[in-house]
């Protein structure tokens, strides 16, 4: 160990023991011996220091720790990088091998350091150097136009545009091309991005039903596609027809198989004829066409001077129609001779015309005034009115009048009237409540639609305030009917005679009110009474505690604790079931969660996760020893094994964090204490010096008596000063001879 030149440090004498660094001299201007915890040593053995990866490769960090004082698995691991940062802090195993995989790495140039720290702080590190290149992204693209829906006409160019974009190259380097399935020589426009992305270019696409591909490449070759469905029409004039769907002239929108036939000289609805169906063209041939006066182009029959016939057309276009023929009406009534007119002298006879009682036959069918008041057409010897001189009625001696509706022979003044909503005695009142089929009503006051059968009224019709049923056995409460529920009121609801019939419930006394019912003691009644409930499934009435809900554990060792997993739920108590759970091993009577832990077994006992722990029957005191010198401070656990820092089984350790101090040391030290400032590194309250003595140069006549020790002064534990290790003498004087001495203590 380094120390001052003008100090030196005698070799101490046997029994005093000099602790040296782990690291050898610590290069310090300061003399003496320390005591020291040896750091971690870390190796990283995989991969090579320049390792060049590819951005997404798989990579494994293989490392090796060790630690002098204390076992691999137990020293904290970090893994990081300079770019990344933290990577895992997973522990090694127990062989000291550390591993790490990853393919995350982002890209660049990375320092990997593996540090490890022991129980105390000390820390020991190893790096390598590797590098991830980037691989490129795939450029991205975002149809902008033709929206979808758009439609293009044929000859008209297309505006394309999209949205470019790429995670290494700028907007202006990427190149859009477009391309059509309709299409195999290349794209129909291509065009770079600007700035914001954007790439536009105008094409021409052919009619049809076009694929468009958008496609997008950077700098790296990197594509990306989208597509679009879009249509270009060859209807030029937008009229909703092309040439190859009939449009005749696609450059007029007026012009087109769907329009109607005007009178213009053009051939508006594509059918190869002009002006077809106009006033100006002759339709049917006649050599007229209604602008010449023509009244029906549609009959080659009808123009002006053609001689009038009887055939129901104005063949003369003079306005009438077979005017001077057999077909022509010269009464004025609607009907000519060849139509059935029977008399064309008469207005009021004709074919079907309407017969009056005026005893002419006006309808031409041979009989007179049938079907009028003064004719009896049901042939029931009643007319309407006294009949007219002429009408003859072979079935009746004599005719009557005041027949109501002489096309019945059911309805006459000695008809019975019934209720069919006729009139059948004709006495000018309908379905009166006289008829012979009248109904009989029930007065319904509740408005329930069931009747009292003591107050009645007969009517052919349902009267307000009646109905057909007499059945209501109280017709003033509404409620009450035979169609109404029985509840528990002490009232016949139904109207059945029988009073809360098939309503009242069977209830069960709940004494310990668990919700269960005792099944031996029940009463029936149309409300729960207090204390009672609708079921019988209790099994003890006393005990709360017990019902269908209960839960049971299984017991096999019959240590009144049962298993978790294996339960039953019912009232009673089936054999060999318990009600408290957390066994853990149902086949040992002596573990249970009642049992004591006990250091004799390695089981736990007492069923609680954790075997032989602290306090456990038979355990012994051990002291917290932090350093491990074997001595403990007053700190202890009563434990089955030493653990832990719980393994001195002496608590006399005056200082804890320095292995070197401990009750009996017999090391001396110097210029470095034992962790607190002080120097008693033996314990035994104070601290004892090694150099105690002062020294002398004594001349004795003939020579000089050498004492060897302090020049002066005593230093310090750990302080120096000059310390006498020889006399010389020449003639009568003695000499001192003197180095410089570090005090040693315990």
């Amino acid at each position: 160990m380094l120390r001052p030149l003008t100090a030196r440090r005698p070799v101490p004498p046997a029994g005093v023991l000099l602790l040296l660094s782990a690291a050898g001299c610590d290069g310090g201007s300061s003399g003496g011996f320390k005591v020291y915890n040896d750091a971690p040593d870390v190796s990283i053995v995989a991969p090579d220091d320049g390792t060049l990866l590819t951005e997404g490769d798989p990579l494994e960090l293989r490392a090796v720790v060790k630690d002098p004082q204390q076992s691999p698995e137990t020293l904290s691991l970090i893994w990081s990088s300079d770019r990344d940062g933290v990577l895992s802090e997973e522990p090694a195993d127990s062989s000291g091998n550390a591993l790490y995989a990853t393919a995350s790495l982002s890209p660049g140039v990375h320092v990997i350091t593996l540090k490890a720290l022991d129980d105390r702080a000390a820390s020991g590190s190893d790096t390598v150097s590797l590098t991830v290149e980037d691989v490129g992204d795939a450029p991205s693209i975002t149809i902008r136009a033709p929206a979808r829906g758009d439609e293009g006409v044929d000859g008209e160019p297309v505006r394309f545009e999209a949205l470019l974009s790429d995670g290494q190259d700028a907007p202006e380097d990427l190149l859009m091309r477009v391309y059509t399935d309709l299409d195999s020589s290349g794209p129909v426009c291509e065009a770079l991005a600007d700035e914001g992305g954007v790439a536009f270019c105008d094409g021409l696409l052919e009619a049809g039903d076009h694929l468009l591909t958008f496609e997008v490449e950077d700098l790296d070759g990197g594509t990306a596609t989208a597509e679009r469905e879009f249509t270009v029409s060859d209807d030029n004039d937008g009229d909703g027809y092309s040439e190859e769907g009939g449009d005749c002239d696609d450059e007029n929108p007026d012009v087109n198989p769907g329009e109607e036939e005007v009178f213009n000289g053009v051939d508006d609805d594509c059918d190869g004829v002009t002006d077809n169906g106009t006033v100006g063209y002759d339709d049917d041939g006649d050599g007229v066409t209604e602008t010449d006066g023509d009244c029906d182009d549609a009959d080659a029959t009808a123009f002006p001077g053609n001689p009038e016939v009887c055939d129901g057309v104005d063949n003369d276009c003079d306005g009438t129609v077979d005017n001077g023929t057999e077909c022509y009406d010269d009464d004025g009534d609607g009907m000519s001779e060849t139509a059935g007119d029977c008399d064309d002298t008469d207005v009021t006879i004709y074919d079907r015309a309407p017969e009056l009682a005026d005893g002419e036959d006006n309808d031409c069918d041979g009989t007179i005034d049938e079907g009028t008041t003064a004719f009896d057409d049901d042939g029931d010897c009643f007319c309407e009115t006294a009949p007219c001189a002429g009408s003859v009625d072979a079935a009746c001696t004599t005719l009557l009048g005041d027949d109501c509706d002489d096309g019945d022979d059911t309805l006459s003044p000695g008809a019975t009237e019934l209720c069919d909503g006729v009139d059948n005695d004709c006495d000018r009142a309908v379905d009166e409540a006289s008829a012979a089929d009248a109904a009989t009503w029930y007065r319904d006051a509740d408005t329930d639609t069931y009747g009292s059968a003591s107050v009645t009224t007969r009517a052919c019709t349902q009267p307000t305030g009646y109905v057909s049923s007499n059945s209501d056995c109280n017709d003033g409460n509404a409620l009450i009917n035979p169609a109404a529920a029985e509840v528990c009121d002490s009232v016949d609801n139904d109207c059945d005679t029988i009073v809360d019939d098939g309503v009242t419930t069977t209830y069960y006394r709940d004494f310990d009110t668990d919700g269960y019912g005792n099944p031996s003691s029940s009463t029936a009644a149309c409300s729960a009474p207090s204390g009672y409930v609708t079921n019988n499934l209790d099994c003890n009435d006393a005990d709360a505690t017990l019902s269908p809900l209960t839960v049971w554990y299984l017991d096999s060792d019959g240590d009144s604790y049962g298993l978790s997993t294996s339960t039953v739920q019912q009232c009673a108590q089936p054999t060999s079931y318990t009600r408290t759970a957390g066994d853990c091993n149902d086949s040992n009577s002596s573990i249970n969660p009642g049992a004591t832990e006990r250091c004799s077994t390695a089981a736990d006992d007492d069923c609680d996760g954790t075997a032989n722990e602290v306090n456990a029957s038979g355990c012994t005191t051990y002291y917290y020893d932090y350093d491990g010198d074997g001595y403990g401070v007053s700190t202890s656990q009563c434990r089955c094994s030493a653990g832990g820092y719980y393994t001195a089984t002496l608590a006399t350790d005056c200082y804890d964090y320095n292995s070197a101090a401990y009750p009996g040391a017999s090391s001396f030290f110097y210029n470095v204490s034992r962790g607190d400032g002080s120097y008693d590194y033996n314990c035994d309250g104070s601290q004892t010096k090694y150099y105690t003595t002062t020294g002398a140069c004594t001349w004795n006549v003939i020579n000089c008596t050498t004492r060897t020790g302090w020049n002066s002064t005593n230093p310090a534990c750990g302080g120096s000063a000059s310390y006498i290790t020889s006399c010389s003498w020449s003639v009568v004087t003695c000499s001192k001879n003197t180095s410089t001495y570090y005090q040693y203590c315990q």
